[in-house]
């Protein structure tokens, strides 16, 4: 595995959660063995898959890293699961002074590029109120395509990334930036901070966890940042495969008053200050947003 000399001052745990993922898994474990700025730990869950998913990731990483949960656990849980895993909390040597802990969130077919990691602690290093940062993300099978580079919202809380379909990377989106948020394939957390705001709400499926959690990020006073240099290929069109069987929790966004409800996981979340003071482009109606 190469070296953590870069950025020495930030420990990284990688958390990689496997869903019917062996078709992927090799290549994504390989990616992240060869990163130029190696992570000090890694944990991986195995939910309930039905292919080798469990045995490829015992093979590349050691089975005392990885453990299996139920077919139906939701990727917040299985992810909360994981950082209580003794592998998750292994001490680390070296490193004398102030360390930083940050959690590195890799989907079953989420393949980093060599040095994803490095870009994305640099991102860490250069702007340090930001406590999530997340790469732009690459098509799985047409690499030349680009998938997300950060997210917003609409008026109706609906997902925007502004890309359009099958949409070329010729650098058009490149510049790191503040973001609402960005995708859970690949984004780079502080860990206290993922204590501090209670991590992905268990209760959400995929593709609201994201969102939600950055926005309480935000409105915990800390920045959220796409970083553009670090790239991960995904296969985007393969989340339908995670989703049909896990529990997805509806919420009313509307109270009984027929007021917008109040509150932080769970309940509408609401940014201090006009949102280009916290770097966020949203649209002003926007200001709340529940799930």
């Amino acid at each position: 595995m190469p070296s953590n000399e870069s950025y020495p001052q930030y420990v990284v745990t990688a958390v990689i959660v496997a869903h019917d993922g062996a078709a992927w898994l090799p290549n994504v474990a390989d990616a992240l063995l060869d990163q130029t700025r190696s992570v000090q730990r890694v944990v991986a869950v195995d939910t309930g898959s039905r292919d080798r998913s469990g045995s490829v990731l015992a093979a590349k990483f050691g089975q005392a890293v990885v453990f299996g949960m139920d077919r139906v656990t939701g990727y917040g849980a299985a992810v909360t699961r994981a950082l209580s895993h003794r592998a998750a909390n292994l001490p680390v040597p070296g490193g004398a002074g102030d360390r930083v802990e940050w959690i590195w969130l890799l989907h079953d077919d989420c393949e980093p590029a060599p040095d994803a990691l490095e870009q994305l602690l640099r991102g860490a290093a250069e702007t340090k109120a930001a406590a999530v940062l997340g790469p732009k993300l690459r098509d799985w099978s047409s690499r030349e395509v680009i998938l997300e580079a950060g997210i917003t919202v609409d008026t109706a809380a609906r997902r925007l990334t502004g890309i359009e379909p099958r949409e070329v990377d010729q650098g058009q989106h490149d510049g790191d930036r503040d973001a609402l948020a960005v995708s859970s394939a690949g984004m780079l957390v502080r860990r206290d901070v993922w204590e501090q705001v209670g991590g992905f709400d268990v209760g959400m499926g995929l593709f609201m966890e994201d969102i939600d959690f950055c926005w309480r990020v935000h409105a915990a006073g800390y920045r959220v940042r796409v970083i553009t240099d670090a790239i991960c290929y995904h296969d985007g069109h393969d989340c339908l495969r995670k989703t049909t069987e896990r529990p997805i929790r509806e919420v009313d966004m509307w109270g009984d008053d027929g007021a917008l409800r109040e509150g932080g996981v769970g309940g509408a979340v609401v940014l201090e200050g006009p949102a280009e003071e916290v770097g966020v482009e949203v649209p002003a109606c926007s200001q709340l947003l529940s799930w």
